[in-house]
């Protein structure tokens, strides 16, 4: 049985315009490489036949993002990149930066994905363990 389900694609992208156009080669390859490292030779699988999704959509962990002061003071934009497992029960678990911009956004990024439930990924009809990677972009 399958314990864990690594997503390779397709990402999920946060912004208010729902565009990937603020991702950079460089981040790709970092979403790419980051996904690989957590992967066991055993668990991996491509494609899920459902990927899992922020309850209310992606517009409800958009919402919840509250721009760091620092960051907003300094005027710092850009991507942060998360990781984590999304369980067979929707939960959050091992969230891991692994693309930083600072001045809070990072921790602001974790705690927005922490505080999501999701609806779980499907594999054959059974609900299960989904590596996946999300852009959250900060754009002032």
């Amino acid at each position: 049985m399958l314990n864990l389900i690594i997503l390779l694609f397709p990402l999920i992208f946060l912004n208010i315009a729902c565009s990937s156009s603020h991702l950079t080669k460089e981040d790709n390859k970092l979403i790419d490489e980051g996904i690989k490292s957590r992967a066991g030779k055993d668990d991996v699988i491509l494609k899920v036949d459902k990927m899992p999704e922020p309850i209310g959509g992606l517009a409800t962990l958009q919402e919840n993002i509250q721009y760091p002061e620092n960051a907003r003071t300094n005027n710092i934009e850009g991507n942060v990149i998360v990781q984590c497992k999304i369980t067979k029960d929707g939960k959050v678990q091992d969230v891991k930066v692994i693309k930083g911009i600072g001045y809070g956004c990072d921790k602001e990024a974790v705690r927005v994905v922490n505080s999501t439930k999701f609806k779980p990924g499907e594999y054959n009809n059974k609900k299960v363990d989904v590596i996946t990677t999300i852009p959250i972009v900060f754009q002032l």
